[in-house]
Parts: structure tokens; sequence; C-alpha cells
């Protein structure tokens, strides 16, 4: 995990999925705090694909 940032009820979650590449997603605050997420910690996503929001360059 590259990056954490936290709101009032949710957290944005950063991953490095390599090749300069960046994975972000929403969940509640108080998952990223149960679950440990912090800049430099594993993690591992798993995506809906319901729930997918693609932007190019």
């Amino acid at each position: 995990m590259v990056r954490r940032e936290d709101g009032a009820v949710n957290s944005e979650i950063a991953l490095d999925i390599g090749a300069g590449k960046t994975l972000v997603a929403t969940v509640t605050l108080e998952s990223a705090e149960a679950l440990g997420l912090a800049p430099g910690a594993a993690a591992t996503a798993l995506v809906k694909a319901p729930h997918v929001i693609l932007a190019v360059e």
C-alpha cells in the first residue's frame, strides 16, 4: 500500500500495481483501521465488476 487518506467516514487506499500504475479504492474508515492499512503494509485488492470505474490517460 502506498497511500491512505482518511476522511470523516471513509478512507481512500492506493495500491501500487506495477508499471507505474496505482489502483485506488474507498473503504470505510472503520475497516481501514481494523485491517491495519498503512503505507508500506501488504494489501491485496479484490474487485467486483459492477464497482469498477475506468479512467484513461
